[in-house]
């Protein structure tokens, strides 16, 4: 995995959904709030879903 900086362009109102996110999870970054929801999806996800994204993450 290739560990170089991307930027990702969100709205204002997504910004400041994220930036609540960290101040009640208490984390620093926004890659760390894009981790825990990414997190909270697979959890959530059916089999297939899980499947489909383990494909696309390969």
């Amino acid at each position: 995995m290739n560990n170089t900086e991307k930027n990702i362009k969100v709205s204002e109102i997504q910004k400041k959904s994220i930036d609540a996110i960290k101040m009640i999870n208490g984390l620093t970054y926004d890659y760390e709030v894009i981790q825990l929801l990414a997190d909270k999806y697979i959890a959530e996800a059916s089999d297939s879903e899980k499947r489909k994204y383990n494909v696309f993450m390969e």
